[in-house]
Formats: C-alpha cells, structure tokens, sequence
C-alpha cells in the first residue's frame, strides 16, 4: 500500500513537471513621476475640498459632462448635473470632515488616462452625529488639456452583510 501511494505521487509530480509554465504577464505600465505628482495633487484637492465641506471645491476636480460618472455604494450618478447634486448633498450640514488615504496606486490607462485606487477613510459629521465610511476607492482620470480630471469616481464598504 505504501508502494502504491508512493508511485503515485511520483507520477503526479511527473505530471506537474511536463505542464508548461504559466505566460508571466508583463508589468503594469509605469506612470511617469511627474504625472504621478499631479495625479496625487488632485487626490490632495480632492480631500481638501472634502475637509472643508465645500461641494463648490469639489468641482474642480471632476470633469463637467454628460459622461462623468459617480458611484456611491451601489448608487449610480450619471451627468455632471446628477454628480453635482449628489455631492452637495453628501456635504450639506457637515461642518467636521476629516479624510484619509493609504495604499495609494496609480497606474496608467491608456495615453491621457490612468487609475488611482486607495483605502479611503472619511468620518462626517454635524457636530450632533458623524458617520465614518473606511472603503475602497477607484477615481477614473483623465488628461483633459494638461490637466487630469476625474472622469469615474466609485467608493464602495463593506455594510457586514454576506
């Protein structure tokens, strides 16, 4: 019996050894350094406007279009109009906003375009009640006339449900 298992598992490791190896994928396409500075300088207004609960300041980062999209937990917003309404609602009666990013990537999408996900922890609050939302967060960019703008943005948390 020990025989037994023993060829078996020399044929398995035989069979393992014919199997070609997996196609190693080329590396991500690097985002120069320069544009990276700019693209972590938008995700600094970003915040900023966010701390100062100025939906106005938040305009500047987000491209003004039909198709400039915006997804809140599962909630889509779609036009510059339907964005801009929804993040003047997010800030409306907030008077202590802090926010925070870690694990910072960007890489490239496309010639004028790339993609910056994070770990996005806000905490907004009234003075009377705050809510603190720790998720991820995608911003779609895009180089529009040397300045990148978001053109998608999607924060998503985990709400405990299975």
């Amino acid at each position: 019996m020990r025989c037994a298992a023993l060829v078996l598992i020399a044929f398995l490791a035989s069979c393992g050894a014919s199997t070609p190896l997996a196609e190693v994928e080329s590396p991500a396409s690097t985002v120069p350094q320069d544009q990276q500075t700019a693209i972590r300088g938008v995700l600094e207004q970003y915040r900023q406007a966010y701390e100062v609960g100025s939906a106005e300041a938040l305009h500047a980062v987000y491209s003004k279009d039909l198709d400039v999209v915006l997804v809140y937990q599962g909630k889509v917003h779609q036009g510059w109009t339907s964005v801009e309404s929804f993040l003047a609602g997010k800030l409306e009666g907030a008077n202590q906003v802090r926010m925070t990013f870690k694990d910072v990537s960007i890489r490239e999408f496309g010639p004028d375009g790339a993609i910056l996900t994070a770990t996005r922890t806000s905490s907004i609050g009234d003075g009377t009640v705050s809510v603190t939302e720790v998720g991820a967060l995608s911003l779609m960019l895009q180089n529009q006339d040397g300045q990148w703008m978001v053109v998608a943005e999607h924060f998503s948390y985990p709400t405990g449900r299975s």
